[in-house]
């Protein structure tokens, strides 16, 4: 009996730390708004999903907001150190936002890795070459930088989050593979087409994908896109939309950084 008892008990903790029994966020997934087409969430705001077949993966779909930056406005969330659940983030957030999605990897200590600026207020120290950055400008236009080829010199962004590793350079060619673009994972990236529009996207509650096949998909798609970088993943990998109903895709781990769209 004895045997038994320490056996259930050993199994339980292998699931806990697995992060299948987390009690870190309680939302309920709701990602199942498949869609084929562009769906008008709001004015500059448009939600689709992509099918992808991963060649070692299951296949998922992928989760794709469009964005018209001269129609949406883009924030940055963040205080060092205080990280929050889904739900939380959800309960702050909406339904004023549109949509909003996790940015930069961060350390035990809920610090931001990278440079963050929210609402102005500078936090952290820049990635040198390697990563990218996206960032408003004052009058409100994005920005995506390859870190690897411009550096940050100070330039008087309002919002700005930065991330590794970069997929696709301004110039629309492959950035150079690197250590981990293999492995399979939740992801979560931002990107923008040749027409300037801004591409949020999350692989879903089960969906994962290498950064190899990421970028080859990014590359072939439809979309045109110029330029992109990944943002953090796995546990951390988070998105909300505001469609109808919501789409819901929590995080395993409590996130202290959040890029959020609003409505102008």
């Amino acid at each position: 009996m004895a045997r038994k008892l320490f056996l259930a008990i050993g199994i339980i903790l292998i699931l806990s730390a697995c992060g299948l029994f987390s009690k870190e966020d309680d939302s309920k997934p709701s990602n199942g708004n498949t869609t084929t087409e562009w769906v008008r969430i709001t004015d500059g705001a448009e939600y689709r999903t992509f099918s992808i077949t991963p060649s070692d993966a299951t296949p998922f779909d992928m989760h794709i907001v469009r964005l018209d930056p001269k129609q949406v406005r883009f924030r940055v969330h963040y205080q060092p150190a205080q990280a929050y659940t889904y739900n939380s983030w959800q309960e702050q957030l909406a339904p004023e936002a549109i949509a909003f999605i996790n940015a930069n990897f961060f350390s035990e200590d809920n610090v931001a890795i990278g440079l963050v600026i929210a609402d102005g207020t500078l936090y952290g120290t820049t990635l040198v070459g390697y990563g990218g950055m996206f960032a408003i400008n004052a009058d409100g236009s994005p920005t995506l930088l390859s870190l690897a080829r411009t550096s940050y010199r100070g330039t008087g962004y309002t919002q700005a989050i930065q991330s590794f590793p970069m997929l696709i350079e301004p110039d629309g060619t492959p950035s150079t593979i690197g250590q981990g673009f293999d492995e399979l994972a939740r992801r979560t990236a931002i990107a923008q087409d040749d027409k300037g529009y801004i591409y949020l996207m999350s692989t879903g509650t089960l969906g994962q994908i290498s950064l190899r096949e990421l970028q080859n998909w990014l590359l072939n798609s439809e979309l045109n896109i110029k330029v992109a970088f990944a943002l953090d993943g796995g546990r951390s990998s988070l998105m909300y939309v505001r469609t109808e109903p919501p789409i819901q895709i929590p995080s395993l781990v409590r996130v202290p950084i959040i890029l959020a769209v609003y409505e102008r």
